[in-house]
């Protein structure tokens, strides 16, 4: 192999091998990406529930004999 040869064969290695962590790179920010919205969906399901259930305390405390006034604790 000549010296010439040599050099394109390394260049050729190294392209190949930038390309791979480029994709690589690119796979993980996808991850990343993907959990995050998943934390942030989850986020807001939790936030949710978490409303449902004060409104349900509250109507249950409004009702005559039933729980605690929620109104009056604030």
């Amino acid at each position: 192999m000549t010296r010439i040869e040599s050099t394109n064969a390394t260049y050729a290695r190294e392209q190949m091998e930038s390309t791979d962590r480029a994709q690589e790179n690119q796979r993980y920010e996808e991850r990343q990406t993907e959990q995050v919205k998943e934390t942030s969906r989850a986020e807001k399901r939790i936030e949710q529930e978490n409303a449902e259930v004060d409104k349900a305390e509250k109507a249950r405390a409004q009702e005559p004999g039933k729980g605690v006034n929620l109104d009056q604790m604030a």
